[in-house]
């Protein structure tokens, strides 16, 4: 009683390897998947690269778009939806390819945005937290320190109090005008 199944096989007079055995015996790596992989791209025409390119580039105007949108209105209250609007996609989208595209989710970009501009008001102006705060979009002065520091490792009174430090420092240690001459000497050898 022949079954299809021997019939896939050769029977060599050399081999006496059965059906079964033949399955054991073949290495591992002469099995095939023939599953499509995921990992590379199947091979496309020049016109299709030229399309896939075009998305691309389109899909980057877009993000970029977004981005601008973000910095400029970062004082706002902003929400994935108004991003994902800004770039004309999906909210699901948009997050993953902003992602993709800059290394940072839109939302923790925007808090990073805010805290890089709070550092700039604090080194640049006196105005106190509470104000800061508000102008850089967060709703009160606890967020702000909170995200100050977990960006930064410290609170903003500290970045305030070492920025003016460092720029007394910097302006006590500056070379006098005249090519480090002092300004008085350099004006009593001209009379």
């Amino acid at each position: 009683m022949d079954a299809p199944f021997f019939h896939e096989f050769e029977h060599d007079s050399k081999s006496a390897a059965t059906p079964a055995q033949h399955e054991t015996v073949a290495p591992a790596d002469d099995r095939v998947d023939e599953r499509p992989s995921t990992r590379t791209a199947p091979a496309r025409s020049p016109d299709a690269r030229r399309a896939v390119d075009v998305r691309r580039a389109s899909s980057l105007r877009r993000l970029m778009t977004a981005r601008d949108y973000l910095r400029a209105h970062f004082f706002e209250d902003l929400y994935l939806d108004d991003l994902a609007a800004a770039a004309n996609m999906s909210a699901f989208h948009f997050s993953r390819a902003y992602r993709r595209q800059f290394g940072i989710a839109p939302l923790a970009d925007l808090l990073e945005h805010r805290v890089t501009m709070a550092e700039h008001l604090l080194t640049t102006t006196n105005l106190d937290i509470t104000t800061i705060a508000t102008a850089v979009g967060f709703e009160c002065r606890t967020t702000l320190f909170r995200q100050f520091v977990r960006a930064r490792g410290r609170s903003p009174l500290y970045f305030r109090r070492q920025s003016r430090d460092s720029r007394r420092v910097r302006a006590t240690q500056r070379e006098p005008v005249g090519g480090g001459r002092p300004v008085a000497v350099a004006t009593a050898r001209a009379h």
